[in-house]
């Protein structure tokens, strides 16, 4: 954004702005750059309208001191400045979604953010470039950012952020921010199936993923059929300390049908308990040949079905389906998970989970998977199958956002974010816990610590 006082405000590339490097690395030598915390398949978005300049592919090395080390890469030309041309740059990238010539506005989701190049940890490394040479990114960039330790330098003598309440009122509206961008909670997660094959649920943990939705039952020609993955994937994630939910893929054009599926659903559900949603998932045409009026009933008698059986419904379906072939007014009471693959859309504040790309990497997944943002905490909800009722031991929550822990001490990586009081109740969080270890409450989700604790049973 150009501002009335001549200056430039660049956006944030990522929706979080967390630094973990700065101008300078934190061990004191030169950087260059910032480093921003991202897990894998964060979206990456153009910081300024411009047009791509450079589109590197990795070739899988992890090399250094040349163009390679910056991984998978994206390099894009603002307009001018001060008699000087303006880039920015992007590197470690997991994937890619623009084309070199390509111009792009601000806020458009270029790629996704990773691993590759000379990286060891998933991250997003940001440059800016005036006349061909590195400035200092923060000094592009409003204030609107934290680091993640003490040690990350910012600014130097003179250096501050951009005023940009200089011409705010000009501001363009971004692409890709939606009226309801204020939700707290963003939790990154996956859906598997079959397709997945076998899958390293410690690495999948390991990689930073929060939530998982398993598909438990589709139908084939074969008929109806428990996913043969399912089990597994329902163990791995469990003892991984991955919530999870399940979805089926119906093809159900009548009440019978549709009964037969729910049979199949509820024995693969059998002694097993969610943290996430059970999602009806409709998004076949040739169900939708029976008609708009008559498939919304059928969905909508098959998300009560899940409700009255005690767990959280929700639909899955895709953008274009919704609009052309279900009464979404008669449906809009129920949580919705949408597709919608196109870059630069955000579904935020449009759905409480998001379907945002079908050709995701995850570290101990072989080949692409689906990646999901999730906009409620529905692992922290005190009611309902998402959370157990307290038993005879329980847990009651302070006020605050607690971290749950891999294991019992501040050393574990976290799994989760407990909020308290609920966002949506008003209410005090309380939990059932099965043991303490070296004074952490274990739970079925992870560790917490006794901080986080007001009074337990």
């Amino acid at each position: 954004m150009r501002l009335k006082n001549g200056e430039v405000c660049l956006g944030w590339p990522l929706s979080q702005h967390i630094l973990t490097q700065g101008w300078y690395y934190n061990d004191g030598s030169l950087h260059q750059a910032i480093d921003m915390r991202a897990i894998v398949g964060t979206p990456v978005m153009a910081a300024e309208e411009g047009t791509v300049e450079i589109v590197y592919h990795w070739n899988g090395k992890r090399t250094q001191g040349d163009t390679n080390s910056y991984g998978n890469m994206v390099k894009i030309r603002h307009a001018n400045w001060n008699g000087g041309t303006l880039h920015t740059l992007y590197a470690h990238l997991n994937s890619i979604n623009v084309k070199q010539g390509q111009v792009v506005k601000t806020g458009e989701v270029i790629g996704y953010s990773g691993n590759t190049g000379n990286s060891f940890g998933a991250h997003l490394h940001f440059e800016v470039r005036w006349k061909n040479k590195r400035t200092n990114p923060l000094v592009w960039l409003d204030n609107n950012f934290t680091t993640a330790t003490d040690k990350v330098f910012t600014f130097r003598t003179g250096e501050h952020s951009v005023d940009c309440s200089v011409g705010e009122n000009d501001k363009p509206a971004s692409s890709n921010v939606q009226p309801a961008d204020k939700a707290e909670t963003e939790l990154w997660g996956i859906d598997v199936s079959k397709y997945q094959g076998n899958i390293n649920w410690r690495k999948v943990a390991a990689a930073g993923v929060k939530f998982a939705m398993l598909r438990a039952v589709s139908t084939n020609k074969n008929g109806i059929y428990i996913d043969p993955t399912f089990e597994q994937n329902y163990k791995g994630a469990r003892e991984n300390g991955i919530p999870v939910g399940v979805y089926f893929f119906t093809y159900a054009q009548d009440e019978a049908t549709q009964n037969k599926e729910f049979e199949m659903l509820f024995k693969a559900l059998d002694g097993k308990t969610l943290q996430y949603p059970v999602a009806l998932d409709i998004e076949d045409k040739s169900t939708a040949s029976i008609g708009k009026d008559k498939l919304t009933a059928l969905v909508k008698r098959g998300l009560d079905i899940i409700d009255q059986r005690g767990y959280k419904p929700m639909l899955y379906t895709y953008t274009n389906y919704k609009a052309a072939y279900l009464d979404m007014t008669k449906l809009a009471a129920y949580d919705l998970w949408l597709a919608d693959y196109r870059v630069g859309v955000n579904q935020k504040g449009k759905c409480q989970m998001w379907q945002y790309s079908s050709k995701g990497a995850v570290a101990g997944i072989n080949g692409n998977c689906d990646m999901n943002w999730c906009y409620k905490a529905y692992a922290s909800e005190a009611a309902g199958v998402s959370t157990p009722k307290p038993a005879q031991k329980a847990i009651v929550f302070k006020a605050g956002r607690w971290n749950v822990r891999k294991g019992p001490g501040t050393e574990y990586a976290s799994v989760g974010v407990i909020t308290s009081p609920d966002a949506k109740t008003g209410k005090v969080v309380t939990i059932g816990y099965s043991d303490v270890v070296n004074g952490w409450y274990k739970t079925l989700y992870g560790y917490v610590g006794p901080a986080a604790v007001a009074s337990h049973t």
